[in-house]
Parts: structure tokens; sequence; C-alpha cells
């Protein structure tokens, strides 16, 4: 017999898999154009979104405060006045911002301010930041004591096209307009607007301010010597309607204390600091009746500054 040859299994040579291939410097590149495309489809999306959260939150803010005139109203058979007047010439008083505060879950904050019969308080608490009157799109709070927390919201005093105004100075601070819902010394209850709830203005945004004013603060009023009647008064807490929305924010004016501002464009003085928003194209506005609507900067202007009266008649207000 044949002797049987043994073959080890060690010695059988393997089949070696092919080298893998590496990407190569243009398909690298495919890929990251590709990405690249992905992110610049995403992007405006993401951004999108996030106004979009944004806006919903400021529109809440506003609704909150427009309800919140609403319960005031119904409690004192009035709207809060849009700033009071301290009965000491050149002193901060409190506005409406410090009065709606117990019908916005803020009474502890309200305590603590603890208005005065004279008009004031005795602490403006000017480093307290309230939620519900900031709007997330505007710049954040600085947190620096030199840039007094204010708020993104104020009153609507009317547009000084009734004849409803007080001819004061035009300097710094500007006429006082009493025309609309919310303005210096207001008394306006729901029977006095007779242009209709829902087609009268009472708050809009804002996102530019005299960074030396409080939010709590309502005016600085400056009377002659023996004189009731103020001679100068820089209302903090309302704004009359002067300017179109976003004319600040565009650049078209600038403040009146504004260093930088070039010498041939229109000055806005503080009492008529435009309304506006970093949101696109607009400006979010609570009306008498609570409600909240979003008002687009190119709005006409006869038409917006008729919005800012309450009993100004205006036939063309209801086409906004």
């Amino acid at each position: 017999m044949k002797a049987r040859r043994t073959i080890s299994l060690a010695f059988i040579p393997r089949a070696t898999a092919p080298p893998r291939a590496a990407f190569t410097l243009i398909e690298l590149l495919v890929v990251v154009a590709i990405i690249g495309v992905l992110v610049a489809l995403l992007l405006p999306a993401v951004q999108a979104a996030r106004e979009a959260a944004r806006q919903t939150t400021c529109r809440n803010n506003l609704k909150q405060q427009g309800l919140a005139l609403q319960a005031y109203h119904a409690a004192h058979k009035q709207f809060p006045t849009g700033a009071r007047m301290h009965v000491s010439s050149g002193k901060k008083s409190i506005g409406w911002h410090v009065l709606i505060l117990p019908y916005i879950e803020q009474r502890q904050v309200y305590d603590a301010i603890s208005p005065d019969a004279d008009g004031g308080a005795l602490n403006f608490l000017g480093t307290q930041v309230i939620p519900t009157y900031i709007c997330p799109t505007a710049a954040p709070p600085s947190g620096d004591d030199q840039d007094l927390e204010s708020a993104n919201y104020v009153g609507v005093a009317g547009a000084g096209i009734s004849q409803e105004q007080w001819p004061l100075e035009e300097k710094k601070c500007g006429i006082v307009a009493t025309d609309g819902l919310l303005y210096l010394r207001s008394d306006v209850s729901a029977g006095d607007v007779s242009d209709g709830m829902s087609q009268t203005l009472a708050l809009g945004e804002r996102t530019v301010y005299d960074k030396t004013e409080f939010w709590s603060e309502g005016a600085a009023c400056y009377k002659p010597k023996g004189s009731p009647d103020p001679a100068s008064a820089c209302v903090a807490a309302t704004k009359h309607v002067v300017w179109p929305i976003n004319a600040l924010e565009s650049r078209r004016v600038y403040f009146v204390n504004d260093a930088a501002a070039p010498a041939a464009l229109r000055k806005v003085l503080k009492n008529e600091l435009a309304f506006g928003s970093q949101h696109p194209g607009g400006a979010h506005f609570a009306f008498a009746d609570g409600s909240v609507h979003y008002l687009q900067d190119d709005l006409d202007l006869t038409v917006y500054r008729a919005l800012a009266t309450r009993q100004g008649g205006e036939a063309d207000a209801a086409s906004f």
C-alpha cells in the first residue's frame, strides 16, 4: 500500500485581500461641497424657525401686557396712566410698566418698587429685568450698571394731530401728545375710545431708547418756579407716533442724543422715539382691546398715525 501523504493546512497559502483604496482628493472635495450646500440650504430654515419662535414669544409678551391693561381697567374703571407726573420738578415718576406689574404676576416687584403718593417710588429697581418686558429678538440686557435696563415695549401716547398736545420745548424732549390711550397723566377709559378699541394702538415694540432711563420710569418733568405745569417733560414710558415704524432701526433718522448721528439727517426727540423692532419688516403692537398685530414698516404713515389716536374719527384707520 501506498502511504498517504498528509498536507498541513498551515502551508497552504491564503488568498490575500486586495488593498482598500483611499478617498481621492477629488472625492473628498465633492463630499465637502455637498455638505456645504446642505448647510447653506438648512441654515436659513433653522434661522427662520428660531426667529419664528422669538416672534411668538414677543407676541405673547405683548398679549400678556394687553390683557393686564384690560384687567387694570376692570379693577379701576380706566386704563393705567401712561406716566405719572411727580409733584416736584425734575424728579422721576413711575409709569404704566409699574402699575400693571400685579397683573402679570409680578406683585413682589411692585411691592419692592413701592409707588408713593408724590408720583415717584421708593426704589425704581433699575437693574431688575422683567422677562415680559424684553423681546428675545432685541439685544439682551447688558447687565452694565451704566446701561440701565429698559423695556422693549412702550405705550402709545397718540400722534399729536388733533390739537391735543402740550406744546413744550422741541430741543431735547419735545411736545407731549395726549390724543392716544397712554400718555403723561392720562386717565382714559374704554368709553373714551370712540375710534374703537380694535382700531386704537396701546403698546408697541421699540429697540432704541435712552440708556439713562429705568424701565420703571414714567417721566421727568421740569416746571418753572411756582407753576404746576411743566415747561419740559421727558416721557420714558410712552411715545407718540411721528416717524414710520423702524425709522430708527433703518437709520433713516437718529436719536437727538446720538453723538454719531450725521449732521444732514433729522434728529428724533426723546418723546417721539420711533417704534420698531429687530424682526424683519415690521413690529408688533398691542391694541386697546388686547389683541396683538404685526404692522409692516411700509404701513402708510397717515394710517399709522390714525391708529395711534383714540377719538380722531379717521376713516382710513381700518385699512391697516
